[in-house]
């Protein structure tokens, strides 16, 4: 008797296996890490850019703040961190000297045109390799302001920023 109680507990062991098994193989045939509804899916991320850093100066928090939300809830995986300069002309320096791909920056027209002809803040140091985007308002006056990439910019970062 107790070999059949064995042979039946062996039954139900091998049932719950193969339960178990096909739950998993359905599940990973239903859901798998590309689908939308998949559980272990990435978050997505713009392009390369985990972090976007954006140099600006004061005046501009409500740029930053609409670009951070937009990122945010487009591309969960990046984030975008605001780094306040004194100036322009720091501005531009930061987006110059910068290596990552996910860098961008706010300066006045007049600064960029100083920094690439090597004139003014910028004697005998022309800043050649940005890249002019969008027209950003000023939050106090409304005057646009310029949104600016350094040339080795993330291309997806170049065409989301451009929207």
């Amino acid at each position: 008797m107790s070999h059949a109680g064995g042979s039946r507990g062996g039954d139900a062991h091998r049932w719950m296996i193969i339960l178990v098994a096909g739950t998993a193989v359905t599940l990973l045939a239903l859901l798998p890490p590309w689908s939308p509804a998949s559980p272990w899916r990435a978050p997505a991320r713009l392009g390369s850019c985990t972090i976007v850093s954006l140099y600006a100066p004061d005046g501009h928090d409500a740029y930053e703040q609409d670009l951070r939300r937009r990122i945010r809830r487009a591309y969960p995986a990046t984030t975008v961190r605001t780094d306040a300069t004194d100036d322009d002309a720091e501005t531009l320096r930061h987006l110059a000297s910068s290596a990552a791909p996910c860098t961008a920056a706010i300066s006045q027209m007049s600064t960029l045109a100083q920094a690439r002809d090597g004139i003014g803040m910028f004697a005998r140091v022309p800043v050649n390799d940005l890249r002019i985007l969008v027209p950003v308002l000023r939050d106090d006056t409304g005057i646009p302001d310029w949104l600016l990439i350094n040339k080795k910019a993330d291309t997806h970062l170049i065409a989301y920023l451009e929207e």
